[in-house]
């Protein structure tokens, strides 16, 4: 459960984070370059985020996996 979380977490925030480029970047664009026109629409992100998330669950699989086959008593034992 935490590894899902952390891989959400982490999804969101990059998600957050390659928005706020984009705007960025976009932004950016229309000043230096009037002629260059750059538009973000709201379908893309929210597709983007549902990208991201899937990505992110997708991700957390396999660790998820190999944590839930590992025994207890093992990994504590000093």
């Amino acid at each position: 459960k935490i590894v899902f979380i952390q891989s959400l977490i982490s999804a969101i925030l990059g998600y957050i984070l390659g928005v706020s480029m984009a705007y960025l970047v976009a932004y950016f664009a229309n000043i230096y370059q009037p002629a260059f026109t750059a538009s973000i629409e709201s379908f893309n992100l929210l597709m983007a985020l549902a990208v991201s998330v899937l990505i992110g669950i997708v991700a957390s699989y396999i660790p998820i996996r190999k944590i839930a086959n590992i025994d207890p008593a093992l990994v504590f034992k000093t």
